[in-house]
């Protein structure tokens, strides 16, 4: 028997032009942090994920460190550092929260 599997997500594609003009996208809902070392900045974010209480998380791959932002991006508190004991990263890169409300990082 054969099953036809159906796509879970539909893939938009974007054209991107140099400069990027991301109006196709729609309006800005909100903008924070920026490039650097500092609370609430980041040398290379990547993951970000929301938790039910609306706080942002964002790895900071080369900051080996997540940045945690409230609902209208005002900075809240800064989580890790680099090394391999709990509660340090190797260039933490994906964040999701679990069914227990835990905030999972990888």
């Amino acid at each position: 028997k054969q099953f036809k599997i159906k796509p879970a997500f539909q893939f938009l594609s974007v054209k991107v032009s140099v400069p990027r003009d991301y109006s196709v996208l729609g309006s800005k809902k909100i903008v924070f942090g920026s490039r650097g070392q500092g609370l609430g900045q980041f040398l290379n974010p990547m993951g970000v994920t929301c938790d039910r209480k609306s706080q942002i998380y964002v790895c900071d791959y080369f900051g080996q460190r997540i940045n945690v932002f409230d609902d209208k991006g005002k900075y809240l508190r800064t989580f890790g550092s680099k090394g391999k004991a709990d509660g340090q990263f190797d260039g933490p890169s994906r964040t999701v929260e679990d069914h227990k409300n835990r905030i999972l990082i990888s």
